[in-house]
């Protein structure tokens, strides 16, 4: 019953999250480039990426982007945003 829940709730707010802007400011989405010093050679996994504002900003700096979300709507609003990564939708129970 609680991860049904948490589904509902995160799919009802997919779409606000991805439009708000707080959640890709420039700053912080720079700030945390330069901190994770990125480069072409490099695979990554975006765990818990919701729209995937994170994956996008790195899509174009790494070899490959892997966004994993619990909320299948997170997963469906990413890909339909960004092609080039890589979505899947899991929960912490799945193999």
């Amino acid at each position: 019953m609680h991860n049904r829940d948490i589904v509902r709730t995160f799919t009802q707010t997919a779409e606000s999250f991805n439009a708000a802007a707080v959640t890709r400011l420039p700053e912080t989405l720079g700030m945390l480039l330069e901190l994770a010093q990125p480069t072409s050679a490099q695979r990554w996994l975006d765990a818990a990426c919701g729209p995937g504002i994170v994956s996008r900003a790195l899509a174009p700096l790494v070899g490959d982007v892997v966004g994993v979300d619990r909320t299948p709507q997170w997963s469906i609003s990413r890909a339909a945003r960004l092609p080039p990564v890589s979505t899947t939708c899991a929960s912490r129970s799945a193999t």
